[in-house]
């Protein structure tokens, strides 16, 4: 009879040797393959071709910045890299739209600086002023206006959706109060020019759609009811106030949804006209040297911002030429704001000349002398005013040229 073979028992250091063997193979095969995923990444993000603007963000994009001693010395060059890679990285887009659906599962109401609000409305997380430049610009307005005391000047400046819809943001959603802003830029210019404040008539109509819910911008009913808030003050006496509505397109779908990843919902974006007017106009692109028909740019119902079908977007130097013959020539220094705003103005006077100092390089008292201007209004939405640093050069350009 066979005598059973005694089974070798296992070495425990021979085991924990192979374990360990096993995790650093692993170990080495992962961290392999996370470095080719990061090179792979970092090739495809410089061999692609590089983009100057995002369609869906409406902004331009960061270029990779050229290193400089100067710049590498004091941080600046890892800044720009940092944003211009934040900004180029392949198939961005569809990254920010996976971290929104992340954070909205881990019951996050903030996407990308969008906040997340009631009623499916997207609105853009307002920044405190910084004083020293809006005291710039502030100071440059009150100083052009005394030297142009002859003429009648206004400033409108529109509170945003984070405020007037204040009630809609997330519970607890720390957001800096545009109240403390418009009463302290009131409080500036009030002696020197009117100060326009429309809060009341955008807070009275919040559930009529004053503002869009996908982008930052006011829709045209939200200009309508401001413009009949402010025409009295404006000097037009009798407004016009019954329209006929065309709805231009009823899929827009705003730069805010495409920052913050949240998609699903579409705006209306709408044109009035005004009854009862027989006033009749045409616009000068003066910088391009092109005229038009009407203020509605049709082609950009095509493109992604369809906000742009409000004069193509922003120019630097933008003449209507109407039939009013009211006298009164209006010299309009603006944001994109003022795009949709312009449709209620065109009864009323025989030019606006509308100027976006962020593109506007010429001097703007030369301007008044040359077209005769009688009015001048300021437009801008709060949140590009405050951080505006164009307007005071523009304004000033004037006083550079006399010295």
């Amino acid at each position: 009879m066979d005598t059973p073979r005694k089974q070798r028992q296992p070495d425990p250091e021979r085991q924990q040797l192979i374990l360990t063997r096993n995790r650093q193979t692993h170990g080495m095969v992962l961290a392999a393959m996370l470095l080719f995923l990061v090179l792979l990444f970092g090739l495809i993000n410089l061999l692609r071709p590089k983009s100057t603007f995002s369609e869906n963000e409406n902004r331009k994009l960061s270029a990779y910045p050229k290193p400089t001693l100067a710049s590498i010395a004091d941080g600046s060059f890892m800044s720009s890299l940092e944003s211009a890679f934040s900004d180029q990285f392949f198939g961005r887009d569809r990254w920010i739209e996976s971290k929104l659906r992340m954070d909205t599962f881990l019951g996050r109401r903030e996407s990308n600086g969008v906040y997340l609000c009631d009623d499916r409305y997207l609105m853009e997380i307002p920044s405190a002023p910084d004083p020293a430049v809006l005291g710039k610009t502030l100071n440059a307005m009150n100083n052009f206006a005394v030297r142009h005391n002859d003429l009648n000047i206004s400033a409108m400046i529109v509170p945003n959706a984070s405020y007037v819809m204040r009630d809609h943001l997330p519970k607890n959603a720390p957001a800096h109060n545009q109240q403390e802003d418009l009463f302290s830029i009131e409080q500036t210019l009030s002696p020197y020019m009117q100060f326009i404040d429309v809060t009341q008539a955008l807070k009275n109509h919040v559930r009529d759609g004053v503002f869009y819910r996908t982008d930052h911008h006011w829709t045209s009913l939200g200009a309508c009811f401001a413009f009949e808030a402010a025409a009295e003050k404006l000097g037009i006496a009798t407004p016009l106030t019954d329209y006929s509505i065309h709805i231009l397109a009823n899929d827009f779908e705003g730069t805010l949804a495409s920052k913050s990843g949240r998609h699903g919902v579409t705006d209306t974006v709408t044109a009035y006209e005004a009854l009862g007017s027989d006033v009749s106009y045409y616009v000068i692109y003066d910088s391009a040297q092109e005229k038009a028909g009407s203020m509605f740019v049709s082609s950009a119902l095509d493109t992604k911002d369809k906000y742009t079908v409000f004069f193509g977007g922003n120019h630097p130097l933008v003449t209507l030429k109407t039939t009013a013959n009211t006298g009164k020539v209006l010299l309009l220094f603006k944001d994109s704001y003022a795009n949709c705003f312009v449709q209620f103005l065109i009864p009323y006077y025989d030019q606006i000349v509308m100027v976006d100092p962020r593109y506007y390089y010429d001097n703007a008292d030369q301007l008044i002398t040359q077209r005769a201007v009688t009015d001048v209004l300021f437009l801008y939405n709060d949140s590009t005013f405050i951080a505006d640093t164009a307007l005071s050069d523009t304004l000033n350009a004037g006083l550079r040229s006399a010295e």
